[in-house]
């Protein structure tokens, strides 16, 4: 999820559907799914044993009287198919950037989601490992997206709803804005990447995590994510 010192979003605006594989259960530890009303909204990532991050623009406007509305399952990889790895949880509290305006182009799209308790940490829940605020990503580096989300433009993940992977290099932010800036998005404005977002996809299309990802996927790079951290 980028590094929390420079307070770096995962939001990527990436142009064409993915090509997505499905995962293996427990190899993705740390992706929870977020449910309102029995609902998918979102993804998010287990970054200690009680607080998830997310994003904002899932939780903008939402009630905190209502908050008994939304559950958190842990260590699901089938959505349609909850074993017993899985661990449901309720939300405390909700924390937004307070740079985060709701815009489609806004920066500190990034949200704390506060379990009801700590949650117990298993081969199938573990945190994400965070990299200081000094590591820096480069461009053409892989990393990964995971989530539920739509498998193709307008085609839904099919049931049991297994969690998907895909592998995707970074591209820099200079290049990313030369291509939204010559290949215009309805409703986005010039140069939509901001300093606090990343870019990751395929420059030739065909990868990326508009879909897979499901508003928030994980963004990761295996560098960081050896268990000694």
């Amino acid at each position: 999820f980028g590094s929390l010192g420079n307070q770096e979003s995962t939001l990527l605006f990436l142009l064409l559907p993915p090509q997505s594989a499905e995962t293996s259960n427990g190899s993705w530890p740390w992706q929870v799914s977020i449910l309102q009303d029995n609902r998918f909204i979102c993804g998010g990532s287990l970054i200690a044993d009680q607080w998830v991050l997310s994003a904002a623009h899932c939780f903008f406007g939402q009630d905190i009287q209502q908050l008994h509305i939304l559950v958190v399952l842990l260590g699901a990889y089938q959505l349609l198919n909850l074993i017993n790895t899985v661990v449901v949880s309720g939300v405390r509290q909700i924390i937004l950037h307070p740079d985060y305006t709701n815009s489609i182009d806004s920066s500190g799209d990034i949200a704390l989601l506060k379990l009801n308790t700590p949650v117990q940490f298993t081969n199938f829940i573990l945190p994400i490992c965070l990299p200081a605020s000094s590591v820096r990503f480069s461009p053409n580096a892989d990393c990964w997206v995971t989530g539920w989300g739509d498998i193709q433009t307008k085609v839904n993940l099919p049931p049991p709803l297994t969690l998907q992977e895909l592998k995707v290099p970074l591209i820099s932010r200079t290049i990313c804005n030369y291509l939204y800036n010559h290949f215009p998005v309805i409703d986005l404005p010039r140069n939509p990447i901001k300093l606090d977002m990343i870019c990751a996809g395929s420059v030739e299309g065909g990868k990326d995590s508009c879909q897979v990802g499901s508003s928030i996927g994980p963004t990761l790079s295996k560098a960081v994510q050896k268990r000694e951290c």
